[in-house]
Parts: structure tokens; sequence; C-alpha cells
């Protein structure tokens, strides 16, 4: 099995979630912490699909995050994190293969990696959104959207 990452460092837009908010989106880079004071980050991009895909391949989106949860969207469906895909039947939202939306993976010293199969969702040209939530209710702690990329899993042959 060979992999290829292609790396989503941006630009992003940065899009208020708050109701009180009316401000135009913002173009920021990753990685984009949640300002002090405020719980949530909604970042959302634009990309291409990578060329060369076959039926055989893999595309999973993987996102880096501190102190905090996300919810991965791709194409207007709510992606699955792989590490919850048993729990399918939890969740009512819209996802691809009937899976869990939420995903936080453990990795080290606050630092979550989550991976989000892309299953059938992928178009020519694709529009991704994650949106991110401050994990701890305390709106001191650093909180926000690390990384961001595209894993190309080929089988092996």
């Amino acid at each position: 099995m060979s992999t290829h990452t292609i790396r989503l460092a941006g630009p992003w837009e940065q899009i208020a979630v708050a109701a009180h908010q009316e401000k135009a989106p913002v173009r920021c880079q990753l990685p984009a912490l949640i300002s002090v004071g405020e719980m949530n980050l909604l970042l959302a991009r634009a990309f291409h699909r990578p060329t060369r895909l076959t039926p055989e391949t893999r595309v999973e989106v993987v996102v880096s995050t501190c102190n905090a949860d996300v919810i991965v969207r791709l194409n207007d469906v709510t992606l699955a994190a792989s590490s919850e895909a048993n729990d399918a039947a939890k969740e009512p939202d819209k996802t691809a293969a009937g899976a869990s939306s939420k995903a936080s993976t453990s990795d080290i010293q606050g630092t979550d990696v989550a991976r989000f199969p892309t299953g059938d969702c992928l178009r020519d040209f694709n529009r991704l959104e994650v949106s991110v939530t401050r994990r701890s209710g305390d709106p001191q702690l650093e909180a926000g959207l690390i990384h961001v990329s595209l894993q190309i899993i080929e089988p092996s042959v």
C-alpha cells in the first residue's frame, strides 16, 4: 500500500458562526485558533479532485486539532470519522456511509488527529467545511484547527 499526502494549508475562509456576527468571510491560513472568549470556528475551502485516482483508491481527510472537536463536511455531506464507523446508527444527521459525524481520536498532549474517509462524496470540484468547537468550557484555553490534509491511499499492486 502506498500513500500520498496533499496539505490543505490555505487559503481558508473563516466564516462567522455566532448569531450576532454579520461579517463577511475572512481569508486565513492554518493553524487557525478559536479567539479567546469564543467557542466555535467554521472554516471552508475549495479544492479540485486529485488526479489519477482509481476505483480502488481511498481518499481521506485528515484533521489535526488542539483541544477541540470537529465536524467535517464535504460537498454538503457530513463525513464519518473512521474511528467511529461502528456508531453509525446513533447519528440522525446525513452522513457519508451512514456513520457518526463527530470525531476526536486522541494523539498526544492535547492534539487530536481524526481521519474522515470521503467515500463517494469526492467530485471534480469540492467544498470542504470544518466546524471546530472548543472542547473545554474554558474560553481562555488555546484551541483550534492545526492541520488539514488529503491522504490518498493506493492498494498494493
